[in-house]
């Protein structure tokens, strides 16, 4: 699939990310806002808070896990939050690394992608979706 498509098939995404993001925020990860490591189920993702990790997020799906981590700054605002779950999630199931590969083109332009996702509907998925 191309990335223009990838991308359109991802548009349907923030109101299911969006109606699933709140159980994430409000429920499984609220004791790792206080610097305490965690693990969740969300939506069918491993989550990993990673207090001490020097990003806001990184997906795992480079090793084949369905995963990502959050950091302490994915973790600072709902707005945030809902960013970087997006980011995560899409570079979960877009990524073309396991397949193709992995160069400094690729994981710029996915990269690129990603980030592009969460800033286009993080303020959809922050608030619920739709």
């Amino acid at each position: 699939m191309h990335a223009t498509e990838l991308s359109e098939c991802a548009d349907s995404w923030p109101e299911s990310i969006g109606a699933k993001l709140k159980p994430l925020h409000y429920v499984g990860l609220t004791p790792a806002q206080n610097g305490i490591a965690a693990e969740v189920e969300f939506n069918g993702y491993k989550v990993l808070y990673e207090p001490e990790l020097p990003a806001s997020g990184f997906s795992l799906a480079s090793f084949g896990e369905r995963a990502f981590a959050i950091g302490q700054a994915g973790m600072s605002s709902d707005l945030e939050l809902a960013r970087t779950v997006a980011q995560e999630v899409y570079r979960v199931n877009m990524t073309q690394i396991p397949e193709l590969g992995i160069d400094a083109t690729r994981a710029a332009s996915e990269t690129q992608a990603a980030f592009d996702f969460a800033q286009k509907y993080g303020d959809t998925i922050a608030n619920g979706g739709g």
